[in-house]
């Protein structure tokens, strides 16, 4: 009582200015940080801990929050190996291997923390593979006039243009994320409504593209390897979203050393705790807040817990009336094999050609002639030199045998190889617009999801945007969010 009493007596023998302000002072000091805890460190989860901590700095507000990554890297399925094992050699992509001009954060990435890209598109020729014979092979950097001529014979010039006019206009509505004073999003179903994009969710690609007048060879060819190659789906499966997604792959880059370096480089700019080898069992409500609970036995409470990692495909479980809202979407179970060959190429034979034939440095596949002829691969691509030979990477969606690559590459021709199997990203299904298949962002008070935009878009831009998403809603919740216009040349999240 006394020390309350010599409180009051000091504030009153301050002026009334300072005397109104040191009270709040006193709670700034005492009050407790917002703690969150992000399961998962891939792109999203990431992405959570970084525009999170950059809005609580922002607000003047102080957040603690802790990551939780089972496996012993940060990067999620953006991550590397090493050629023979060898880290002296350049990595190569295991997972997510590219982003492009129009993934304004992974762009902002490279200036904010001085990484340096490499192009993708190592490939001179690319090839398209009907089964029997290569339907089309062009200049994938600088076409000739003749590739050109070649080209518009096949595919006329509306489809190509028409595409391209879809393509703008997509990059268009999505580039409204970042500088636009949208709100956040509490649901996937609004988030697609106010970008225009339900249309192209609603119905597959190839109807779509149908009822634009875009048919025949263009779609069939060209496209379906796109779509293949970029999530394992022909155009007559994946919705039109993932399809113009697919086409939208200009300035296609990879980070040097790896992609993975960006959400590393996120996390450590949010000064979170990153608890690596960590396996998150249980997450349950305690009151006004939430335990998580390790496989260890470790416990630990939050005001916040983010699940930056997929309900079905994760070892952590939640109370089934929460699990229930999140719908079960089936992933893409896919085969990555990664090659060193002594020969910059396949067989000519095997691909039905005579010996000396130069194939393509990057085959994508075409189902036209049904998905049984292209069963055994989706794309085969080379990119660039290694120590000793070339590297090559098979995307697949059943394991190769040994008895297949020798066929494919010559067993003395073969000096490494490396074996993974991916939950690589959702189908993209057409979906109705009732009942939405679309987990909700908030599955409780406290409690977010982000996994959520992956069957509506996979990428790691995207999930990036997922990530960004949710930390507005938490800021929005816990301290009335911020202004979010941002002035020309700023970014949403970054700078605003």
């Amino acid at each position: 009582m006394r020390s309350l009493s010599l409180s009051v007596s000091l504030l009153l023998l301050l002026p009334l200015s300072q005397a109104l302000q040191w009270p709040l002072s006193l709670q700034k000091l005492f009050a407790s940080p917002l703690k969150v805890a992000v399961v998962g460190a891939g792109a999203s989860g990431s992405s959570t801990a970084f525009f999170l901590a950059r809005a609580a700095k922002r607000l003047g507000k102080d957040v603690q929050i802790d990551v939780y990554e089972k496996e012993a890297y940060v990067g999620g399925r953006s991550t590397v190996v090493y050629p023979f094992g060898d880290t002296t050699l350049a990595p190569i992509e295991l997972g997510a291997s590219i982003f492009v001009d129009a993934n304004k954060h992974m762009v902002r990435a490279l200036s904010e923390w001085n990484l340096s890209t490499v192009p993708f598109d190592d490939a001179e020729y690319v090839g398209i593979w009907d089964g029997d014979e290569f339907a089309v092979i062009m200049h994938s950097d600088k076409p000739t006039w003749w590739d050109t001529a070649k080209l518009v014979y096949r595919y006329g010039l509306l489809a190509p243009v028409r595409t391209q006019r879809l393509v703008k206009a997509l990059i268009s509505n999505l580039n409204a994320l970042y500088t636009s004073p949208l709100p956040p999003f509490p649901t996937v179903d609004a988030l697609s409504a106010a970008l225009g994009f339900t249309p192209y969710t609603a119905s597959d690609a190839k109807t779509y593209l149908a009822s634009k007048g875009i048919r025949g060879l263009f779609p069939e060819e060209l496209m379906d390897g796109a779509t293949r190659v970029n999530y394992a789906q022909s155009i007559d499966e994946i919705h039109a979203l993932g399809a113009l997604v697919s086409m939208a792959a200009n300035g296609a880059n990879s980070v040097q050393g790896g992609n993975w370096q960006v959400f590393d480089h996120m996390l450590k700019d949010s000064g979170a705790k990153v608890r690596l080898n960590t396996t998150v069992a249980e997450v349950n409500p305690k009151g006004d807040s939430w335990q998580v609970l390790t496989s260890s036995g470790t416990k630990a409470s939050y005001d916040h817990v983010v699940l930056a990692a997929p309900l079905h495909l994760s070892p952590y479980t939640l109370p089934s009336n929460l699990s229930s809202s999140v719908p079960q979407a089936p992933y893409v179970h896919l085969h990555v094999t990664l090659l060193v060959t002594s020969t910059p190429g396949a067989k000519p034979e095997f691909f039905n050609l005579p010996p000396e034939t130069a194939l393509p440095d990057m085959i994508l596949t075409t189902s036209k002639k049904g998905r049984e002829a292209v069963k055994a691969f989706n794309s085969l691509s080379y990119h660039g030199a290694t120590a000793g030979g070339w590297v090559c990477k098979i995307f697949s969606m059943q394991p190769l045998s040994d008895a297949w690559l020798d066929a494919a590459f010559g067993s003395s021709n073969i000096l490494w190889t490396y074996r993974k199997e991916w939950d690589a990203y959702p189908y993209l299904l057409p979906t109705p617009a009732e009942p939405s298949p679309y987990a909700p962002m908030q599955l409780g008070k406290g409690l977010w999801y982000t996994s959520g935009w992956e069957p509506w878009v996979s990428t790691m831009e995207t999930q990036s945007l997922a990530g960004r998403n949710v930390a507005e809603l938490i800021v929005e919740g816990a301290w009335g969010g911020e202004e979010r216009s941002c002035a020309e040349g700023k970014m949403r999240g970054w700078d605003c």
